[in-house]
């Protein structure tokens, strides 16, 4: 019982020197409430200035009170105000983060045209950091004045984004996506359907690009009036013409950005289209051209030509940085100042991404050239046709030693074999970019192959013609001798006779002199030519 009553007493004077302590921090406590609602921290960033001493002192005061502890005045004053206090904390923390959230949400390439915007939100803010303390009799009243600037100006930036979202960014990202030549996947062009369906697309490009930057920069003005017109203290200067003329040349500069991405976007699709770079094992798009292939003695052409083909795609290239030929800029120069207006196309011809883009094209077209003439090369094998004489070459033919039956059959059948191997051409030979179509070649090689048929077969049938007609001839005079009259002993009829029967027995059929060129040749001749 001893130990409790001394544990009872200590406790107690614990408990009294505890109060004490208390009763004298109270005021110091107290001074927290002097200081000012808000506090400007390191960097600019706001925040709000509440002592966290008067938040323990009201609620130790309370839990004394409860527990029948007599506190002072100025405890009880704190305690008054405990919910007035903390209501004034929501509301300015509330403020501050609308403040920060408008700050944030201003886009940064209008934040320079917003400079006295944010100087007349400080001023609205400024008494809470210098003046104003948690005891002022004015703080509603401050709080539903700064309310209302906080309101207007996020309004404003609502406003503000609203149109650099959909009036400005939108058509910035279509004229960045739009496409300037029209090459469906699949679909190959002769190449007047190329020029002229590329001309077409082009203009219709270039007046949706006229009508894109007038909307933009209608929309820059609105946004220009919209801020001009944006209430602010009399001490404030409004945002100054010049801060404006360069957010409407960053607007500018961006809009030609856009037009610069079209442009080489654009002139990349028709080099991907061009392209025959050796090693592509698939080909993404069909060929871009169809062209003839013909015989023009002594070559094997195209028609069009490759030189038309570069000269098409040139001019549609030509075409794609000229479509902002009646896209004017805005007016103002690399400093914002005023000066006559100038086409964007203008500036693409000396822009060196531009240039990089065509010296591009250009080698594709190249490599496409150089792939196309690689083919014709293929064709020279049947150069012959053409280059040598068919008489000639069967007279040399026919001089060689020994020629026999056989020999003549076996060289019509290598031109019947030419003319298998025309027959299994392909009709079209895609090269890269081209399309080549080799209807016409294979007329004209199947003409020129049945051109030497005919000769040769000709040669051969005069020749047999000759033999038949030496051999009807021999046999006329056989049988002419054959029919003389022998009279008695003149044994010089009767030898005369005997030779001629003799020289029937020779040539008598199935023997090897009968089975001359005459008979076999003109079967050979109908053989291959009817």
């Amino acid at each position: 019982m001893l130990n409790y009553n001394r544990l009872a007493r200590v406790l107690i004077e614990f408990e009294t020197v505890f109060f004490q302590a208390w009763l004298k921090s109270t005021d110091s406590s107290k001074k927290g409430m002097r200081s000012r609602l808000v506090q400007d921290a390191k960097g600019g960033e706001l925040h709000v200035n509440f002592d966290q001493g008067v938040l323990a002192l009201m609620r130790e005061a309370k839990h004394l009170q409860q527990m029948g502890f007599e506190i002072p005045n100025s405890a009880k004053v704190v305690l008054l105000l405990e919910e007035k206090l903390k209501g004034y904390f929501n509301e300015v923390t509330h403020l501050l983060d609308l403040y920060k959230t408008a700050v944030a949400n201003i886009h940064p390439s209008i934040k320079k045209m917003l400079q006295p915007h944010l100087q007349d939100l400080e001023l609205a803010i400024k008494p809470a950091c210098t003046t104003m303390t948690w005891t002022s009799m004015n703080i509603e009243q401050f709080l539903h004045d700064c309310d209302a600037v906080l309101t207007r100006f996020s309004h404003l930036v609502t406003q503000i984004n609203d149109i650099v979202n959909n009036r400005i960014q939108k058509n910035l990202q279509f004229v960045r996506a739009l496409v300037l030549v029209d090459l469906p996947t699949g679909k190959s062009f002769s190449l007047k359907d190329f020029v002229s369906a590329q001309r077409t697309h082009i203009q219709q490009c270039g007046t949706l690009l006229e009508a894109k930057n007038l909307e933009v920069e209608r929309a820059v003005d609105d946004l220009a009036a919209l801020v001009q017109g944006y209430p602010v203290d009399q001490s404030i200067t409004k945002t100054a013409p010049a801060d404006i003329a360069l957010v409407k040349l960053g607007f500018c500069n961006q809009m030609y950005q856009g037009v610069l991405d079209s442009t080489k976007s654009s002139l990349d699709v028709l080099k991907r289209r061009v392209d025959t770079a050796e090693g592509r094992s698939i080909l993404v798009d069909s060929p871009l051209f169809d062209l003839d292939l013909s015989l023009q003695i002594p070559n094997v052409t195209l028609t069009p030509g490759l030189p038309e083909v570069h000269e098409a795609i040139n001019v549609v290239a030509r075409d794609v940085m000229a479509a902002t030929t009646k896209t004017m800029d805005w007016g103002l120069d690399a400093v914002a100042r005023p000066r006559a207006r100038k086409p964007f196309s203008d500036r693409l011809l000396q822009d060196k991404n531009v240039a990089v883009s065509v010296m591009i094209l250009t080698g594709a077209v190249d490599e496409a050239r150089r792939a196309a003439l690689r083919e014709l090369q293929d064709f020279q094998r049947f150069s012959w046709l053409w280059d040598t004489d068919a008489d000639k070459s069967y007279n040399e033919f026919a001089r060689e030693k020994n020629r026999i039956l056989e020999d003549y059959v076996a060289k019509l059948h290598s031109f019947v074999d030419v003319e298998n191997q025309i027959a299994e051409m392909k009709n079209v030979r895609t090269v890269g970019a081209l399309n080549l179509k080799t209807d016409n070649l294979k007329l004209q090689l199947r003409h020129e192959i049945e051109q030497w048929k005919f000769k040769f077969a000709e040669k051969l049938h005069q020749e047999a013609k000759r033999d038949m007609d030496g051999l009807t001839e021999l046999m006329v005079d056989l049988q002419n001798k054959l029919d003389r009259p022998i009279k008695e002993k003149e044994f010089a009829s009767l030898k005369f006779v005997m030779d001629a029967q003799a020289k029937v027995r020779e040539w008598r059929p199935g023997s090897t002199t009968a089975s001359s060129p005459s008979s076999s040749g003109t079967t050979c001749w109908r053989s291959t030519c009817c």
